[in-house]
């Protein structure tokens, strides 16, 4: 047998041999992907449209919490004179789209990238920012603490 006719037949050999790994490995991730993608939230949205997030208690703690999924990415703020009534607003920078990072000290989120600055209820408090933050509805129930994303 010359060369190039053993290299055809030992690629040919070796693709055949792989196949049924190739598919199997396929299969198992379409499979993962379907159980996921029926796999209810953990904290599906009540019939108000609220949905819990977290505890008043551990806001209050870490004085931001984060949370990100999908299209939709919030900072849910402990309000330091109305603990009981936190504010949230998208976490997505409207002047290069970084995420923004909440400032105890100045009462503001401010944009890591370019210093772009917004107040408690989204405003614009510095430039590059022009455009406000979206705001989202929080409240609490107890030490339950509820979003509402529309």
């Amino acid at each position: 047998m010359d060369r190039r006719k053993f290299i055809g037949w030992f690629s040919l050999t070796w693709i055949a041999s792989s196949l049924p790994y190739a598919l199997a490995a396929c299969s198992e991730t379409d499979t993962k992907q379907k159980q996921s993608a029926s796999t209810p939230p953990a904290s599906s949205a009540r019939s108000d449209g609220f949905r819990p997030v977290g505890s008043l208690a551990k806001l209050n703690a870490a004085k931001a919490i984060s949370l990100s999924e999908e299209n939709t990415s919030v900072i849910i703020v402990s309000n330091s004179s109305q603990p009981n009534s936190p504010f949230a607003v998208d976490s997505k920078c409207t002047h290069k789209g970084c995420e923004l990072e909440w400032k105890d000290n100045q009462d503001a989120f401010v944009c890591p990238c370019h210093g772009a600055k917004f107040g408690t209820k989204g405003n614009v408090l510095g430039d590059p920012g022009k455009i406000p933050l979206k705001t989202y509805e929080v409240k609490t129930e107890g030490d339950v603490l509820l979003l509402k994303i529309v």
